[in-house]
């Protein structure tokens, strides 16, 4: 398994983002992947910082956990 990660800095008017991966403790797969991003305008504005859930993987494809069967059952459908 592959995952594109955001940057910890801007470029080209991309936010800041950050990537939460929660693991199996016993099995070691990924059971969660949320990408979190930096709303810098907001923050200059507002003067407070504000982060804000891009995209959860196991919300956008649906799936029960990111284990490699959940995603072959995916690619099935």
């Amino acid at each position: 398994m592959n995952y594109i990660v955001g940057s910890a800095t801007n470029y080209h008017d991309k936010p800041t983002m950050f990537s939460v991966i929660t693991l199996d403790p016993e099995l070691m797969i990924p059971l969660d992947y949320e990408v979190w991003a930096f709303d810098l305008e907001y923050a200059n504005e507002y003067d407070q910082p504000k982060w804000y859930k891009k995209y959860n993987y196991k919300e956008y494809f649906h799936i029960p956990n990111l284990s490699p069967k959940s995603f072959m059952d995916h690619s099935y459908e």
